[in-house]
């Protein structure tokens, strides 16, 4: 082991290990009844994922220098864990009703009018796509298909981590995505 790498891999830990304590440390704060902003929590898990990610990299590395991805077809348990970790992670949101913007999504959704609101709300595709589900099943068939597109994505993310850094660092990066606080109301 070379004393670059040995450097990459002390602060790729002092960095985890860092991230770690302070989400852990608002967490103790919050259920000891402090008042502690989500935004906080979300910042902390954000830090804690880019840290884990940076320090499954430089383990896995196994040269300094970045190599080409080898575009080779991914095992399946580099795609189906991280997949399977999302449908997990999201499996009670199937339960919940409309958050949010929700109610106007679905009532432009249902109309089929969906240039109405403007080009700051203009999502001809997911509107598409609800268009279709609302007579399914409504709020559930909204909240699966959700849960399929990110454990799909999840999946995507794994695949793509696999060609530069092999079957370890791709099941981390998947699993991060499928756990990230940021993507609780985008998937929910």
């Amino acid at each position: 082991m070379t004393m670059k790498r040995v450097t990459a891999l002390t602060w790729t830990t002092l960095i985890l290990a860092t991230d770690l304590v302070w989400l852990l440390g608002l967490v103790v704060c919050a259920l000891a009844g402090l008042p502690i902003a989500r935004h906080h929590l979300e910042a902390a898990s954000i830090a804690l994922a880019v840290g884990f990610c940076l320090h499954v990299v430089s383990v896995s590395r196994e040269s300094g220098r970045p190599r080409l991805p080898s575009w080779t077809t991914p095992p399946r348990t580099v795609l189906v864990v991280p997949a399977a970790v999302a449908v997990i992670a999201f499996a009670w949101s199937v339960r919940l009703g409309p958050l949010s913007d929700d109610f106007v999504l679905r009532q432009w959704a249902a109309s089929g009018d969906w240039t109405n609101a403007g080009w700051d709300f203009f999502r001809p595709l997911p509107l598409a796509l609800w268009s279709l589900l609302i007579p399914i099943g409504d709020w559930p068939a909204l909240h699966v298909a959700n849960i399929a597109i990110h454990a799909i994505n999840s999946g995507l993310v794994a695949a793509l981590v696999h060609g530069w850094y092999g079957r370890r660092a791709a099941v981390a990066a998947g699993v991060t995505f499928a756990l990230l606080p940021t993507n609780i109301e985008a998937v929910a």
